[in-house]
């Protein structure tokens, strides 16, 4: 699939699908909406006016000719549970609630995702069709409408996804509909949004995650910290993402080291800290645990003891060398 230029190009108004599409189709049927299952599809897009008074068009699609819409809104979280029950139950008791879709431009016979993400990944996974609703007349404006609002209102998302939806959402849309899109009515606030999360590097809060437990406050507070760092403190938290206690914690502990890390400019301040040295496999040889008494390494495993031998011999070495810049200082 060729890469466009911008989102607005890539999500232009399609065309009605043509009969190619009905061999993405498992089945298909019309919803009365004043029955029990069609309030429930129209609770579920409700961001969406209803543009068919026999009810919108609901379809079992295989899943594999779906694909989420290219902003996303939540992070991808390792071990969640909430969505590990939410494909046990798609197992048990199938697909409550449909997702929202729209024919891909040009492709009419593919789809792409207005929201439903994660039920389409559970189907996906479990290798069954996805209940759709198909609006072939969704613009751009009212996708991300929808996309944010049903995400707001079904499950909220923490405070630095949905800031994170607003700086990619502003990247191409008016203050006015993306505020819409996270369902508050005023424009200041989309801007409160902006500004945290441009002062945080992405790929920071990427690493940290959802931190679903961590109010605007903290991030808040971690914003205008971050706003005066340098070049040299921001470059130092590499050393705290790749530390033991980053990869076993949770999102919330992972915020707390960062925010800890920046209170003192860029200072240590926890008392045992470990970091790991990996060779070319990226295997873990050498373990070196600081603390405020010092550094201890630690060798693991075989190529940690080899390199230990290695070490030791060039131990006299390296000191020599030390030793000579310092004469040379």
């Amino acid at each position: 699939m060729s890469k466009v230029s911008n989102f607005k190009d890539a999500w232009k108004t399609p065309a009605k699908p043509t009969g190619a599409a009905t061999n993405t189709l498992i089945s298909q049927r019309v919803v009365p909406p004043n029955g029990p299952e069609g309030l429930l599809k129209q609770a579920a897009t409700s961001a969406i006016p209803a543009r068919d008074k026999g009810g919108k068009r609901v379809v079992n699609l295989k899943s594999s000719v779906c694909e989420p819409s290219p902003i996303a809104d939540r992070m991808a979280v390792e071990n969640d549970p909430d969505y590990e029950d939410l494909k046990e139950s798609i197992r048990q008791d199938g697909q409550k609630v449909p997702i929202l879709v729209r024919p891909k431009l040009e492709q009419p016979d593919r789809y792409e995702i207005a929201y439903g993400r994660r039920r389409w990944r559970a189907c996906r996974e479990l290798g069954i069709g996805v209940l759709a609703i198909i609006d072939e007349d969704l613009n751009d404006e009212a996708l991300v409408i929808a996309q944010g609002k049903e995400n707001h209102e079904r499950k909220s998302l923490s405070f630095i996804e949905t800031a994170l939806f607003v700086k990619r959402l502003s990247k191409e849309f008016p203050n006015q509909t993306v505020a819409k899109a996270i369902g508050v009515k005023s424009v200041a606030a989309v801007s409160h949004y902006r500004k945290v999360a441009d002062a945080i590097p992405e790929d920071l809060i990427t690493k940290i995650g959802p931190a679903p437990k961590i109010g605007r406050p903290k991030w808040i507070s971690l914003s205008e910290l971050f706003v005066r760092f340098t070049s040299n403190q921001t470059k130092g938290l590499a050393r705290l993402t790749g530390s033991e206690k980053w990869k076993t914690g949770s999102s919330e502990e992972r915020f707390n080291i960062v925010f800890s890390y920046a209170k003192t400019g860029g200072k240590r301040t926890d008392d045992n800290s470990t970091n790991e040295v990996l060779d070319k496999d990226g295997t873990t040889v050498l373990l070196l645990k600081e603390s405020k008494s010092g550094v201890k390494f630690a060798f693991r495993g075989k190529r940690g003891a080899e390199f230990s031998s290695f070490l030791a011999e060039q131990i006299p070495a390296l000191l020599a060398k030390f030793e000579e810049q310092d004469d040379e200082q």
